[in-house]
């Protein structure tokens, strides 16, 4: 397999697919200011229960969701330089007027609307585009048990052999091989290079340093996966106060629940809690607050 990089990490991103950016009507409604801009992100963490929160928000009668979950505009170099801001807006839903015109995936009025993009929050430019694009935007963050997410990160990629989309992503190395391999290079100023970055990917305080050197810390809501698969009702509930509309009711069943064919490797995940403890520490300081994992 050649090496995963930033550049052929999306190379089979279904960019232009059934929905959205390839139908010229919705382009040319989004090239009009047709489609609503989203008033939120939520900007990741990988594999810390962002699909499970996107999709009880899309429940909420207030909330309407994209054509697409991961719209990936802000951290694919690709689309951001050469697609522009109108094929980005037409995966979001039409404005409240087209709906007289017969037109489907229209809003209500005053339905706001969101994608969620894991990758946000680890690309190293995506905070500063996506501060260009909308200097008032909120930001939502789910973070998980570091260790965790990295094991839950290479177990993802280790299923992508027969993806059909995916399998030039497929991790042909154990679990123990590609922490070795990451450690060895996990403080070098490439650290994008290889963007599954099991390691990486939980230094959480790194990557929000560098959205609050541009959005305002009222702007940016942290949220815990735990309590997420615990009381999903709570956190939905804490998520509709920061945008100020009412909550929706959840159910607390866990979505996109995975099993691992191999047991936990405990010595591994111990050895990595061990490297997170200063780097856990500095996070609690930024946040001003302690995370139970």
């Amino acid at each position: 397999m050649e090496k995963l990089t930033a550049r052929n990490y999306y190379d089979y991103l279904p960019r232009l697919g059934a929905n959205g950016a390839e139908s010229k009507k919705t382009r040319f409604i989004a090239q009009l200011g047709g489609c609503v801009k989203p008033s939120f992100m939520i900007i990741g963490a990988q594999k810390a229960g962002t699909s499970a929160l996107h999709a009880m928000l899309s429940k909420n009668e207030s909330i309407e969701q994209p054509m697409r979950k991961e719209v990936h505009y802000f951290d694919v170099d690709e689309l951001y330089n050469s697609m522009g801001v109108d094929y980005y807006h037409s995966f979001f839903p039409r404005r409240p007027i087209f709906k007289k015109l017969g037109l489907k995936y229209t809003t209500d009025n005053g339905q706001l609307t969101f994608e969620s993009t894991p990758d946000y929050l680890y690309h190293p430019k995506a905070a500063e585009r996506i501060f260009a694009y909308n200097p008032n935007i909120k930001l939502i963050v789910v973070l998980r048990d570091p260790s965790q997410r990295a094991y839950s990160g290479w177990n993802m990629y280790r299923s992508y052999e027969n993806h059909k989309l995916y399998s030039h992503q497929f991790e042909t190395r154990s679990f123990g091989l590609a922490i070795s391999d990451e450690m060895k290079v996990v403080e070098n100023e490439g650290w994008y290079d290889d963007p599954r970055g099991y390691v990486r990917r939980g230094l959480y305080a790194r990557q929000l340093k560098l959205f609050l050197t541009f959005f305002d810390r009222t702007q940016l809501l942290v949220l815990n996966q735990k309590e997420l698969k615990n009381n999903a009702q709570g956190v939905v509930e804490k998520v509709c106060d920061f945008l100020s509309i009412a909550p929706n009711k959840v159910d607390n069943e866990q979505i996109h629940k995975r099993t691992y064919e191999e047991p936990y490797p405990n010595e591994i995940l111990d050895t990595l809690s061990e490297f997170y403890e200063p780097h856990n520490r500095d996070l609690f300081d930024l946040l001003g607050f302690e995370i139970n994992w």
